[in-house]
């Protein structure tokens, strides 16, 4: 069983092997924030157009592998998935108007 210090190993690994996918700080970068076992990526809207947003959600994803189920509300669409890098359950959140639009 992978250990939470594994995991956050992990998740450094796999953020500096994918530097294309522009994980970052600030509002105009995706920002991951890892606490206890969930783990919630933001893809930003700020500067991004909508194909830009659909991009960027696909690819942070499909890097991830797994299933993702899809879920949302009026204001956010989100993916999630349990075990993501043996360990956390994954949420990757993103702008419902952006990716609808």
């Amino acid at each position: 069983m992978t250990t939470h210090a594994e995991a956050l190993r992990k998740l450094a690994d796999f953020i500096d092997a994918n530097p294309h996918l522009n994980i970052g700080t600030g509002y105009d970068k995706t920002s991951v924030h890892a606490d206890g076992d969930s783990l919630n990526i933001f893809i930003r809207s700020m500067d991004k157009s909508a194909d830009e947003i659909r991009a960027e959600v696909n690819e942070v994803s499909q890097s991830l592998g797994g299933i993702w189920r899809e879920g949302g509300n009026e204001s956010t669409r989100y993916l999630s998935q349990t075990n993501v890098l043996d360990f956390f359950e994954t949420t990757i959140f993103s702008d419902r108007e952006v990716v609808n639009s």
